[in-house]
């Protein structure tokens, strides 16, 4: 039946009815067809919901829910996609372990029916350019054509994002971005089979985004390319245009077998290359003095930014947020009159610090704020982005809201496809402070631990590492790892870690001095305040004083009830097991007495000696070579020390000296 037939039967007055499926619908029988009666289902109305796509996995086997919400925001509810996303992952063990990584690996499998199938209405030509593109996060006429070399660009990402079944627009300009799971498997398959041509587009896109002006994403074309001498040289001219626009497209690595998958889209609007840059020569020299001031002002604006921008990240870092906050009140008027990017990345860093000091609602504001700028200038995928999401999923968890952070974190990894480090480290440990609220503590320690040995941990994952590893009973391992790390923690971290292990061997009077000297130095940060009040409730619970331990509570509920903070109190409840933690001490009998020796014999002043040593974190050698005698002296030593203590471990021999006054 030819077009004109349908047409025809649709104008009848009783004609029949017709069902057309297809995914692509020509413009004259579009245009028939809304004039008329009927019902348009597109391709966002067939898509799975996320509970669809979460009972279709389930027929595959059983897939977390974190997983689940994966596989639906990479193949957006695609059916097929999802399908074959959930008998992979479900029918292989490492596949739940790797997460996305296993997920993007499927794109490569999904080539010929991309090509052979989804594309079928195009050219072979026009194929080959779909595929060249697929090199770049997000493409313009401009880009598209200087990729291919095709001169009807334009025409040709028209058809690819004609109901938006392959490309869709972002931003405005005309930019768009072909469907997550399709230029996946694109990229992976360039990557694998064509190499060297793969390379060579990640040079064009970088020769093309410098004429731009849009130097971040030429270096990472550039090192994508493996051209790093270009990358560096990029990097060397355009220093504080690159870090003063304030957006970071996560990098297009290298081919590489070990690469899950490709980068995001990336789309803000560029810089159209008018006169001024293609015959700059041609041009009065009024107008190119006038461009020439005016880029100098930019770059002394950019310059300024720079420098204000500098002393609240070191702040940031080092962990002291009211100092970082200071600087930004600083930074964010110049920020916003260099332009809504670099206002974007202030907020997101002015969200980090308020998240630090516990202020919530407002870490939560700003965090949205930024993110809606980028969004609004066409940015997606973006650094700031990034770590907008991380405030977000943070706020969150510290409201025990941990489906909606669980989200924040996806949202995250199929944006940034795992290309940039310190936000792939800050995802996983956000992922392990969610599975240890959930009481997973093993596989949250087991989160913490890869996180330790693929990356130098910030003192945040360090912290929560230690806490972990006390949680699961290996205080040894939490000691080492308190010494070893010390360095990289913060004063206000470093203080808490050192009172948990105090509480851990019953040295309830060292912890409790030590959280005093903590409020004496506060950063500021509520979070640390309430935290540091629990343990001083802990410390209280563990000698006896209920009373106190319950009025401590009290006061790390009044700072946290106005901001909605949860997070502290369920850990606390879990350390100390439930209904009891310190909070309800006062109302429940006190703990059974320490079983105290029927008659302890007196212990020598060597023997003393000793014990007041094994009261701490040297080693059976170290404490003989600090006293000048043998191991097996000490040894010897030791067992006498067990034997009047009526012991048999070094940790219960600590304990029973305190209590009985030895210690």
């Amino acid at each position: 039946m030819q077009l004109d037939d349908i047409i025809g039967l649709l104008a009848e007055p009783a004609g029949p009815r017709l069902v057309i499926a297809g995914r692509w619908v020509p413009p004259r029988l579009r245009a028939r067809l809304r004039a008329g009666s009927t019902t348009e289902v597109d391709g966002s109305a067939l898509a799975l919901t996320e509970d669809e796509t979460a009972r279709l996995c389930a027929r595959y086997g059983h897939l977390s829910p974190e997983i689940v919400a994966e596989v639906y925001a990479v193949t957006g509810g695609w059916t097929a996609g999802t399908v074959i996303a959930a008998t992979s992952m479900a029918n292989d063990p490492v596949g739940t372990e790797h997460h996305l990584h296993e997920l993007h690996a499927i794109g490569v499998t999904l080539h010929d029916y991309i090509v052979g199938d989804v594309l079928a209405h195009l050219s072979d030509d026009d194929r080959r350019a779909v595929v060249d593109t697929s090199s770049v996060e997000a493409v313009c006429a401009g880009l598209f054509s200087a990729l291919t070399g095709r001169p009807d660009a334009a025409r040709l990402l028209e058809d690819l994002a004609r109901d938006g079944m392959f490309a869709v627009p972002v931003g405005e300009h005309g930019w768009h971005r072909y469907r997550q799971l399709w230029r996946t498997a694109l990229y992976i398959h360039a990557q694998h089979f064509e190499p060297d041509r793969l390379r060579i587009l990640h040079r064009t896109a970088s020769d093309w985004y410098a004429t731009h002006g849009r130097y971040r994403e030429a270096v990472h074309h550039a090192t994508a390319a493996g051209d790093h001498v270009h990358a560096v040289d990029l990097t060397t001219r355009y220093r504080f245009d690159i870090i003063a626009s304030g957006t970071q497209v996560a990098m297009t690595p290298a081919p590489s077998r070990s690469w899950p998958g490709p980068n995001p889209a990336f789309s803000r609007p560029s810089r159209p290359a008018g006169p001024a840059l293609a015959v700059a020569g041609a041009m009065p020299r009024t107008a190119v003095a006038a461009e020439n001031a005016q880029n100098a002002n930019a770059r002394s604006a950019a310059r300024g930014v720079v420098e204000s921008a500098e002393p609240a990240i070191v702040a940031l870092n080092a962990g002291r947020p009211l100092e970082a906050r200071a600087h930004v009140m600083t930074w964010l008027p110049a920020a916003r009159a260099l332009g809504p990017l670099p206002h974007a990345r202030a907020l997101r860093h002015s969200a980090t610090a308020e998240l630090q000091l516990g202020n919530l609602r407002l870490a939560a504001s700003q965090a949205d704020q930024a993110r809606r700028i980028l969004a609004d200038h066409g940015v997606s995928g973006a650094h700031d982005d990034g770590w907008a999401r991380i405030v977000l999923a943070g706020v969150h968890i510290q409201r025990h809201q941990l489906t909606a952070a669980a989200e924040q974190l996806c949202g995250l990894a199929v944006d940034l496809w795992h290309a940039d480090v310190l936000l792939t480290a800050a995802e996983h440990l956000h992922r392990a402070m969610i599975e240890q609220q959930r009481g997973d503590v093993r596989a949250a320690l087991h989160t913490t631990q890869h996180l330790m040995q693929t990356c130098a941990p910030s003192a945040e994952a360090v912290h929560l590492h230690i806490r972990l590893l006390l949680a699961n009973g290996y205080r040894t391992d939490a000691e080492r790892y308190a010494m070893t790390h010390a360095k990289q923690l913060t004063e206000p971290l470093r203080r808490l870690i050192e009172a948990n292990l105090l509480l851990a061997r019953c040295r309830a009077a060292e912890a409790t001095e030590t959280l005093q000297t903590f409020f004496q130095r506060t950063d500021g940060s509520a979070l640390h305040r309430i935290d540091a009040l629990l343990l001083l409730a802990d410390a209280a619970a563990q000698v006896g004083h209920l009373q106190r331990a319950a009025h401590l509570c009290r006061q790390a509920d009044r700072i946290a009830a106005p901001a909605g903070i949860r997070r502290p109190f369920l850990l606390n409840e879990m350390r100390n097991g439930p209904g009891r933690s310190p909070a309800s001490h006062a109302a429940s009998a006190p703990p059974p007495p320490q079983r105290v020796p029927s008659s302890p014999a007196k212990l020598t002043n060597r023997e003393l000696t000793v014990l007041r040593l094994l009261d701490s974190l040297l080693t059976v050698a170290e404490i003989a070579d600090r006293l000048h005698l043998t191991d097996n002296t000490v040894k010897s030593h030791v067992s006498s020390i067990y034997r009047k203590l009526e012991v048999h471990r070094r940790r219960d021999a600590v304990r029973q000296a305190h209590t009985l006054h030895l210690l």
